[in-house]
């Protein structure tokens, strides 16, 4: 472990814009919902699989049986101090029906300065998976023939952590959580050209369920280069704000990402 990716936060958790991007989006396409006729569904079953590259950066406060820091961390940073990483997403749908799963790992381990003023290391497990279901509720075309879907979905987050503490010349001491978070949200796309769509997400929930409140946005473009592949880039941001006794996840991720999709059918 090395560096201090894990330092006293300076910046501000950054502001869940892309929740107000994707309101924006329902109300205008609501207005021009008669605008043009609206393309039928596919009414075969379809199922799509995406690896990605999501160059993540941290921001806010983590602790576990009363000790805790202030994250500010880069993805430079975190990247240098990240032992395991995966991620991908599921997407199988039908007509206007589809099932989402995301799925999210890493293990990262730092140098830390804890709040007693103690110096010594952290070694974070980190672990979330998204389902949801969604029913597509607008199909028209905008613009010069841009078709454009609506679709609200449902879902639940799973997580799970596992923080580990190792102050100098002191015991190494851990403690975990798992919960689960409900959430409403959905997705809006709106086709560019043949080739290129714009697609953004936003979800909120947690209602004191599991968490306080969470909150994820994103927002993509991307490129079919092949009738059954993609390659997708945009931003993704997702929150927490999660404290069970002494242990405290309040923690936004948010960076660039790059991904490649594949249709199987």
């Amino acid at each position: 472990m090395k560096g201090a990716a894990f330092m006293t936060a300076t910046h501000p958790v950054p502001v869940p814009w892309l929740v107000t991007v994707f309101v924006v989006c329902i109300s205008a396409a609501v207005e021009v919902r008669t605008a043009a006729a609206a393309p039928p569904p596919d009414d075969e079953w379809h199922l799509t699989t995406e690896l990605a590259l999501w160059g993540t950066s941290a921001d806010g406060t983590a602790g576990a049986r009363g000790i805790q820091a202030d994250v500010d961390v880069g993805f430079s940073d975190i990247f240098n101090h990240l032992d395991f990483g995966a991620m991908g997403d599921v997407a199988l749908y039908k007509g206007n029906w589809i099932f989402m799963f995301n799925g999210f790992y890493a293990r990262l381990e730092d140098d830390q300065t804890f709040n007693d003023g103690r110096g010594g290391a952290i070694t974070s497990d980190m672990g979330f998976a998204d389902f949801a279901l969604g029913y597509t509720i607008v199909r028209t075309e905008v613009g010069d023939h841009m078709p454009l879907t609506i679709t609200p979905a449902i879902g639940v987050r799973y997580t799970y952590l596992k923080i580990e503490l190792n102050p100098n010349q002191f015991p190494t001491f851990d403690d975990h959580r798992d919960w689960w978070d409900p959430y409403v949200g959905g997705q809006v796309v709106l086709g560019l050209n043949p080739k290129l769509d714009w697609r953004t997400q936003a979800t909120i929930g947690g209602w004191g369920v599991g968490s306080d409140s969470v909150w994820s946005g994103a927002t993509f473009l991307d490129w079919h280069f092949r009738d059954n592949m993609a390659v997708n880039v945009g931003y993704r941001a997702m929150s927490w704000d999660y404290e069970d006794g002494g242990f405290k996840w309040d923690m936004t991720l948010y960076g660039p990402w790059i991904g490649f999709t594949v249709k199987w059918f």
